[in-house]
C-alpha cells in the first residue's frame, strides 16, 4: 500500500482554482472537461486517493461543477477502467450509454472510461469511487455488458459492506510513505479481493440478461481465475526489468501461448499492460510528495524501466508531457 494523495483548493488563489481542480480530476480520476456551476470565487474541492495495488479508492468532495467526458478523450485511454460512483453527500445525475441515472446519498452507479459520459452536479457533493480494472471485473461477473449510468441502491449488505471498506481503506492509508508499517502484498491482495468481490455482489442483481457466449464464459470462469494470476504477477514483480511473458510463466506455471490466448480478451497485450502499470506507478511516485527527493531516473528505474531516454519518451506519449513537466505541474 503506498501513500495516499491528496489535494484541495483551499490554499489555491479563487482566480485559479478551477484550472487546478480540472488538472486534479484529470490526473486522479479520469480526464475529462470540467467547468463549474454558479460563483468561480467560492468553488472548492479536495480528492483522496488511496492506491491498493491496481485498484482507486478515492474521496471527492466538491462544489457544484458539470463534468464532460468526451468521445475522443474516452479513445485516446489503452485501457478501460470502470468507475464505481458512491453518492454520500448531495444529488448528482449520471450520463452514460444513453441512460441518465439521478443518485441519492446511498446510490451507487457505474461509468466506463472507454464511452463518453457526463456528471452534473447543481450543489455541493461528496462521491466515494472506486476505480477498477474494467477486463477483471467484467470476467468476474461473466459479462461483455454492465449496466452503465444505471442506480444501484446501497442500502442492502453489499452496499453497506461496500462503503465501510471503502472509508477504511482510505483511513488505513497513510498519509506519507514510511508512517506506518508498509504491509504485506499478501495483505493488501486479500483486501483488494474484499473489495472487488463485494462490489461484483452488488452488480449481479443488476446485470442484463446472458447472452449464449456469455452463458458459456459464466460455465468457465477458470480463464478470468488465471487473468486474476497473472496481473497478481505484474503488479508483485513490476520492478523487474526483466519482467516478461516467460517470467509469468515461470510463477503461473501456465505456458506462454496460454498466457497469450487468455490475453486476448484484454484490452492490451501483456507487454503492453506491463507497460501501463509501469507507467502509472511512475506517475504517481512523481506526484507524491514524499518522493520528491528521488530523481526522475530512480523512480523509473525503481517502477521496472531501465533506459531513462526510453522511459522519458513512452511517458510523453502516454501522457502528454515529460515526467519533468509531470513533476513540475502536481
Amino acid at each position: 500500500m503506498t501513500a495516499a494523495v491528496r489535494v484541495s483548493t483551499d490554499e489555491v488563489p479563487s482566480g485559479r482554482r478551477l484550472a487546478f481542480w480540472a488538472d486534479q480530476v484529470c490526473a486522479q480520476l479520469l480526464r475529462v472537461q470540467v467547468d463549474t456551476v454558479g460563483s468561480l470565487g467560492e468553488f472548492n474541492g479536495s480528492i483522496e486517493r488511496a492506491p491498493l495495488q491496481d485498484l482507486d479508492v478515492c474521496r471527492v468532495r466538491s462544489g457544484a461543477q458539470s463534468v464532460r467526458r468526451t468521445q475522443s478523450m474516452a479513445d485516446e485511454g489503452s485501457c478501460e477502467t470502470i468507475l464505481f460512483n458512491i453518492q454520500r453527500e448531495g444529488i448528482s445525475q449520471v450520463s452514460q450509454a444513453g441512460r441518465t441515472a439521478c443518485l441519492h446519498p446511498g446510490d451507487f452507479t457505474l461509468i466506463s472510461s472507454a464511452r463518453p459520459c457526463g456528471l452534473d452536479f447543481q450543489a455541493s457533493f461528496e462521491h466515494t469511487v472506486l476505480r477498477v480494472p474494467a477486463a477483471e471485473l467484467r470476467g468476474l461477473l461473466g459479462r461483455t455488458e454492465l449496466p452503465f449510468a444505471q442506480v444501484m441502491s446501497g442500502s442492502g449488505l453489499p452496499g453497506r459492506l461496500l462503503t465501510q471498506l471503502a472509508d477504511g481503506v482510505i483511513a488505513a492509508t497513510p498519509a506519507r510513505s514510511g508512517d506506518v508499517e508498509t504491509p504485506d502484498p499478501q495483505v493488501s491482495g486479500h483486501v483488494r479481493h474484499a473489495l472487488l468481490h463485494t462490489l461484483a455482489a452488488l452488480v449481479v442483481p443488476h446485470l442484463p440478461p446472458a447472452s449464449e457466449p456469455e452463458r458459456r464464459r459464466g460455465r468457465n470462469r477458470l480463464s478470468a481465475y488465471h487473468l486474476a494470476r497473472i496481473h497478481a504477477v505484474i503488479e508483485a514483480h513490476l520492478g523487474d526489468p526483466a519482467l516478461d511473458v516467460e517470467h509469468i510463466a515461470s510463477f503461473t506455471r501456465l505456458s506462454p501461448s496460454h498466457i497469450h490466448r487468455l490475453f486476448e480478451t484484454e484490452p492490451a497485450t501483456v507487454a503492453a499492460t506491463i507497460r501501463r502499470r509501469r507507467l502509472q506507478c511512475c506517475r504517481e511516485q512523481l506526484a507524491d510528495p514524499a518522493h520528491a527527493h528521488r530523481s526522475i531516473s530512480e523512480i523509473a528505474f525503481q517502477c521496472g524501466f531501465n533506459q531513462a531516454a526510453h522511459f522519458s519518451r513512452v511517458f510523453r506519449q502516454a501522457f502528454g508531457m515529460t515526467p519533468t513537466e509531470w513533476r513540475v505541474r502536481r
